[in-house]
């Protein structure tokens, strides 16, 4: 076949667009872990990446060649603790809102706020999206990869017992009853509720093993399950092949936490320096809400639909949090990055999200939060993992064509992304989501 001669500097059709292969040339490529110092050529075949290097110019025979000018490629940015569903704030979910509009404004901000932004793939980390996943998937939807954990399990009167103060003890509320939240107690019914999230497509499991700031009645000091409770939910999971994640803030949360097999702690800025090293002994990961804990929580007061209840919280969390990340850093813990960002307008800030770590790691390390690391982590789903065909995060031959184009010095500052226009291509699936 005649070998293509076309070569642009950027594409320019302004839908999504896929073709039988994708060549771009001359690019920094940043594989997710290191600059690679002599490949430049990345190709890309229906979608997976197919070569790289001298390789990828080679095998190229027709289709979209891309010249890079100079710009860095990546893997597509990985958020990994995002609420789709939640998208109203947690309150007006409940109380105002039913889940028709709650599922139209989550497919706006996934497809707006997140892959338009160059998050190619999200772990929802609590609510009803695994029916958002299957859609994705098939191709009903537009919009990231996501892996789902379904509905957030906690005790009564825990994190994710949204049930208004006058629910009946007995009954589930409107957040239960929409698969959102579960509130279950004892081995039988957590057990019912791990399976009962699989069956509906969950990649892993969220548990709540302490209270939350979004919340009144727990406490972060509070614990949300019993160990016993948390094993159940451990044992069901990897029953499937997967791994349990646990909103916990303090040691004792944590520690009960990593004692039942929990694989990745979310939130945990409340815990001491030797809890930190217990982490990284036994390889549990670290998912850290950067904007919230660093930005948001500096200035409460100006935080949308926080109670007073909720400001305290957050200032306790803001006054510990740059300890533990020396900590982190100290006792290199893997760490991977999420927004936990669903509420307008705080929604737009999810590349501040990225940018913002570069303050306390290099902007390598902080990338690769948010690429191999975070890919790393979604590989614990196991069999449950929707795109188990192939890794995400990576470039690399073999893996989803999902990346990006990026103009500017990024790796000297992590704040060129936040200028969108110097996003400059997004690839979801071999599929052109944006292009300048």
């Amino acid at each position: 076949m005649k070998r293509l001669l076309l070569t642009i500097l950027f594409l320019t059709a302004p839908t999504v667009a896929m073709t039988a292969e994708m060549l771009i040339e001359n690019a920094r490529v940043f594989d997710g872990r290191q600059v690679l110092p002599d490949v430049h050529a990345v190709l890309v075949v229906g979608d997976k990446i197919a070569a790289m290097g001298p390789d990828a110019i080679n095998e190229f025979t027709s289709g979209t060649r891309i010249d890079a000018a100079g710009a860095y490629l990546l893997p597509g940015l990985i958020d990994m603790h995002t609420h789709l569903m939640f998208s109203p704030g947690l309150v007006a979910s409940r109380d105002s809102w039913d889940s028709f509009v709650l599922g139209g404004v989550a497919t706006q901000h996934m497809q707006e706020m997140f892959l338009q932004r160059g998050f190619t793939s999200v772990r929802d980390i609590g609510g009803a999206s695994t029916g958002l996943s299957r859609a994705v998937r098939a191709g009903l939807l537009e919009g990231p990869r996501i892996w789902s954990a379904g509905a957030a399990l906690s005790g009564t009167s825990g994190h994710a017992d949204a049930d208004v103060l006058t629910q009946a003890s007995g009954t589930k509320g409107k957040m239960h009853t929409d698969g959102q939240l579960a509130t279950v107690d004892g081995r039988a019914e957590v057990l019912n509720a791990v399976r009962t999230n699989f069956r509906r497509g969950a990649a892993f499991i969220k548990v709540m093993a302490s209270g939350g700031v979004a919340t009144e009645l727990d406490p972060l000091e509070s614990l949300g399950f019993t160990v016993a409770e948390m094993e159940a939910a451990v044992e069901a999971a990897s029953d499937y092949g997967s791994y349990v994640a646990a909103h916990a803030y303090d040691d004792a949360a944590v520690n009960r936490a990593l004692d039942a097999g929990v694989k990745s702690i979310e939130h945990g800025f409340l815990m001491s320096e030797k809890t930190v090293k217990r982490m990284a002994k036994e390889g549990a990961y670290f998912s850290w809400q950067a904007f919230a804990s660093i930005v948001l929580f500096a200035d409460v007061d100006s935080v949308p639909n926080f109670s007073e209840v909720s400001k305290a919280k957050a200032r306790k969390i803001y006054a510990n949090a740059e300890k533990v990340l020396g900590w982190l850093r100290k006792y290199d813990v893997k760490v991977v990055g999420g927004s936990d960002l669903f509420s307008m307008p705080i929604i737009e800030r999810v590349l501040d999200d990225v940018a913002v770590k570069q303050k306390y790691f290099s902007p390598i390390e902080s990338l690769r939060m948010h690429t191999s690391t975070a890919g790393e982590l979604l590989a614990l789903s196991g069999p449950k993992n929707p795109y188990i065909e192939a890794p995400v995060g990576v470039l690399e031959p073999g893996a989803w064509a999902d990346l990006l184009l990026v103009r500017g010095e990024l790796l000297d500052d992590l704040d060129v992304l936040l200028d969108v226009d110097n996003v400059r291509l997004i690839v979801k699936n071999g599929q052109v989501y944006k292009s300048l």
